[in-house]
């Protein structure tokens, strides 16, 4: 027993920093402790000091900026985004950033988040190896890397590690580190009073690909701490930038749970360094001030701008787009194949011209081969335009994903005309009304059409049971179709409000510009929500205005699948070819159809690209009530909230509409019924003479042929 005691006695004295040969290195004063001090109170001189290697070149307006902003936000608990060009060193001062808070006592808890798991893995190893081998660290702050390098690299060494016959607490993991805990550290070294106190304190690794919520660690007095400091490098992918829905994911990811890592008593400053990949991913959106203003985004390009835009005069512009993209460039493809520098000897003597007044954002940025940051810049751009302009100039160009640009609500705001809500205008002569079902409430929009041209109007659209305020989404409506029948199961609450709504909607008065009255013709109803199918059905065939209701079914058409209603057959119900809409039995006898939700969408999209003043084109109401426009915020956030893309299979193409972001879409929905629903009522499209042909045929009665005799 007495052996084994000993042996245990050993084993705990050699597992302690004070016997050990870092203990007299711990203690001992550092003799550049001025310096360490000064790093403490700046970040700038902390990277130049610490990270000499790593930081060899000269600084840049924005790397000065950036460094300014991750000691500003891990100070004051604050939020910045900055882009930059990729190759700026972004994860570098990063990599410093998470170092400098946790060493200098700015912070106790500082979490690294990247843009998928093997970066944050990446940036853990190498954060252990500046740990371990960064001997300027270790001369200043040995108290925390003198316990790090006693562990050897071993989380296994790590767990038995003590102090003064204290147990040090800390972790070499492969997910979290912790620096040591050393117990009345400043009774063995007085100079540690002199310095912000660093135990104990915690480096966290995730991804946007990983949980986050709820981050927190207990410490050996109990307490529990929360993350202080969020350094998010670079959160997207390449792939995940082209995808809305990922976009959208880890916008909410950031916006929700990075965001509100922090304590009510400590929030959680947030830093995101990145580059913008697509117009309109999540960089490009923590640069929008109006969408995320708490970040304060600022962006920079490599180049203020080209070397022939801002010319005096056209002539220059084009004689140096000549020298670039013709005579340079010419002679920079020979010297790749041939491995000479012709184009740089052309470059060093027309350097003045060829530069023009273009600075390079980081002068000091080019290769060996190279003379200067604006060749290295052009260099790039020569060989992918594209490429360059996401990468370099954070100005990209928007990802390819669509028939064309996807519509913006702005580019919907500038469809307003002067005319008041419910007035029709002048040259349209039939109105028709779309009701869109969803759990909560009735989404509707009323249209105005001509027929003859198919111009069309939005009259007025909103949300029943009215909310009281011009804006809402599905997500955050109040009063709810249930509210207005809480004794009622929910079908018959439905029932009641579309009842309820029809009854209000066709008492409004529509008068046209010059005075005359215009009925309202006919209303369609969504009836494509599957477990409420029936009640729409029953209400459109026992309203009192069951005349002019009609129930909606939406198809959506692929390439693979024959069209809704097939040029080679005989339908055999009314239906339109060109309108690919078709009557649909149902056993209550109501009008219910079915059209092609892909198609009429696309019809509404052309609609919205045309000029205000074509024939065909679609406007919406924008007269002033009480002096001031309408608010059709939520109209237009909703009109865009779809993309045409096109699928092509089997030699056909279609143009597929989806809503990648899952974003409020059911005002488009009514305005593209409202469209659909006019064709039915007689409204012509393209070439009707097909519709009228196949409407006569369906009903014409066979003719029977006798033979004499």
């Amino acid at each position: 027993m007495s052996y084994e005691r000993d042996r245990a006695d050993k084993r705990k004295s050699a597992q302690d920093l004070v016997n050990s040969r870092y203990y007299e290195h711990m203690i001992k004063r550092p003799e550049k402790l001025d310096r360490r001090l000064e790093a403490t109170h700046d970040f700038r001189f902390f990277c130049e000091t610490y990270g000499a290697e790593a930081f060899s070149m000269a600084w840049s307006p924005a790397h000065l900026e950036c460094l300014e902003k991750i000691q500003d936000a891990t100070l004051t608990h604050g939020n910045f985004a900055l882009a930059l060009p990729r190759g700026m060193g972004k994860s570098t001062m990063c990599h410093y950033g998470m170092l400098w808070s946790l060493l200098c006592g700015h912070a106790e808890y500082a979490i690294y988040v990247a843009a998928t798991i093997g970066a944050s893995s990446q940036r853990l190893a190498s954060l252990k190896s500046t740990l371990r081998f960064n001997q300027d660290l270790y001369e200043d702050f040995p108290e925390v890397i003198a316990p790090i390098r006693w562990c050897q690299g071993e989380a296994r060494k790590a767990g038995g590690q003590r102090f003064a016959d204290e147990t040090t607490e800390i972790r070499w993991g492969s997910d979290k580190l912790i620096f040591a805990t050393l117990q009345d550290f400043d009774e063995h070294a007085s100079w540690y009073s002199e310095v912000p106190n660093n135990m104990g304190a915690i480096m966290d690794f995730a991804s946007m690909e990983s949980g986050l919520r709820g981050k927190s660690v207990e410490k050996p007095d109990g307490s529990v701490i929360r993350p202080q400091v969020a350094i998010v490098d670079d959160p997207q992918t390449r792939e995940s930038a082209a995808s809305p829905t990922q976009v959208k994911k880890r916008y909410d990811i950031l916006a929700g749970d990075i965001s509100y890592l922090g304590s009510p008593s400590r929030p959680c400053g947030v830093i995101v360094p990145t580059t913008i990949v697509y117009e309109d991913d999540l960089s490009c959106m923590l640069m929008d001030h109006e969408k995320m203003p708490q970040y304060r985004g600022e962006k920079h390009g490599a180049l203020n701008h080209l070397p022939w835009e801002n010319t005096d005069l056209p002539q220059q512009e084009e004689e140096l787009i000549q020298l670039w993209e013709n005579d340079y460039a010419e002679l920079r493809r020979f010297d790749l194949l041939d491995g000479t520098n012709h184009a740089t000897e052309m470059y060093r003597k027309n350097r003045k011209e060829m530069d023009a007044n273009c600075v390079a954002l980081w002068p000091e940025r080019f290769n060996k081969d190279e003379i200067s940051a604006v060749q290295n810049c052009m260099n790039l751009y020569l060989k992918d335009q594209e490429a360059f302009f996401a990468e370099f100039m954070n100005q990209p160009t928007p990802a390819q994903t669509g028939l064309k640009p996807k519509l913006k609500p702005a580019d919907i705001e500038m469809r307003q005309v002067e005319i008041k809500r419910n007035i029709i205008p002048a040259d349209c002569d039939t109105v028709v009304a779309f009701i869109d079902v969803s759990m909560k409430c009735l989404w509707w929009s009323v249209v105005a059409f001509n027929k003859q041209t198919y111009r069309a109007h939005v009259v007025n659209a909103g949300v029943y049971p009215e909310q009281g305020k011009p804006y809402v989404i599905l997500s955050s409506v109040k009063r709810t179709i249930q509210d207005r029948y809480p004794h009622e199961e929910y079908s018959v609450a439905l029932f009641n409000t579309l009842g309820d709504f029809v009854d209000e909607i066709v008492q409004v008065e529509y008068v046209s510009e010059n005075g005359r009255p215009v009925d309202l013709e006919a209303i369609g109803i969504d009836a494509g929500w599957g477990q409420e199918n029936d009640t729409v059905l029953k209400f459109c065939r026992r309203h009192t205005q069951k005349r002019m209701l009609h129930a909606f079914k939406g198809w959506g058409s692929t390439p693979l699948k024959k069209p809704l209603v097939d040029p080679e057959k005989q339908p055999d119900c009314p239906a339109s070819l060109t309108g690919q809409w078709k009557y649909m039995q149902n056993r209550y006898g109501a009008k219910s159809l079915i059209f092609d939700t892909n198609l009429w969408k696309s019809r509404v999209d052309n609609a919205l690209r045309v000029t205000p003043t074509s024939n065909s084109a679609l406007t919406i109401y924008g007269g002033r009530e009480n002096g001031r426009l309408p608010n059709i915020r939520m109209l237009t956030e909703q009109m865009s909230a779809e993309e045409g893309v096109l699928v092509e299979a089997q030699g056909r193409s279609i143009e597929q509409w989806k809503n990648d972001m899952n974003k409020d879409n059911h005002l488009f929905d009514c305005v593209v019924g409202c469209y659909a629903l006019a064709n039915v009522k007689g409204a012509e499209v393209q070439t009707d003479a097909t519709v009228r042909k196949i409407r006569n045929t369906t009903h014409k009665k066979k003719r029977r042929r006798y033979k004499k005799g």
